[in-house]
């Protein structure tokens, strides 16, 4: 792993800076295969190791106090993967070759905006937009889950020892 990474505080704002390589060999994937077409409950799910992998990527996050009790903070990850093209053993005398494409679970872009009213102590809100990009939800399956977007929010009391927080999520 290669990290360079860069935080400032300040008054009123701080701001963070990360750039990341990853190289890997023998990269272990997770793989599955449907043993009766139809039948969801005859999956077999097992580990392998491809070739080789590589992960870069950029994490940028920016917080800024408007007021003193209003704050707006931003985040934005991108990310670019790649799993080489490996074969592996899937009965006996069959072989299966994937890879040569993005990582499973690896969206290229996530980002966050959130806004929040409030103090230390008393009455508060939090409000924030959040989504990444789609992604292929296995490295044997072509199904990807779609980019999305979500909203959450939240009200809230903060006493000195204690809080009372309603929340809602993917709104």
């Amino acid at each position: 792993n290669f990290e360079l990474g860069y935080r400032r505080f300040g008054q009123r704002h701080s701001a963070a800076a990360v750039l990341f390589h990853t190289l890997r060999r023998d990269q272990q994937v997770d793989l599955s295969s449907q043993q009766q077409a139809g039948d969801p409950n005859s999956f077999v799910y097992y580990i392998a190791n491809a070739a080789s992998g590589t992960a870069s990527g950029l994490e940028l996050e920016h917080r800024l106090r408007l007021t003193p009790a209003a704050r707006l903070g931003l985040t934005l990850g991108l990310l670019r993967t790649r799993v080489a093209e490996y074969s592996f053993w899937t009965g006996v005398g069959q072989q299966d070759t994937l890879g040569d494409r993005a990582a499973a679970h690896a969206p290229s872009y996530t980002f966050s905006v959130a806004g929040d009213l409030g103090r230390r102590h008393g009455p508060g809100a939090r409000l924030e937009l959040t989504g990444m990009d789609g992604f292929h939800y296995s490295q044997s399956q072509d199904h990807r889950a779609a980019a999305h977007r979500l909203v959450h929010a939240q009200l809230g009391y903060r006493g000195r020892d204690w809080s009372v927080t309603l929340w809602g999520r993917n709104l």
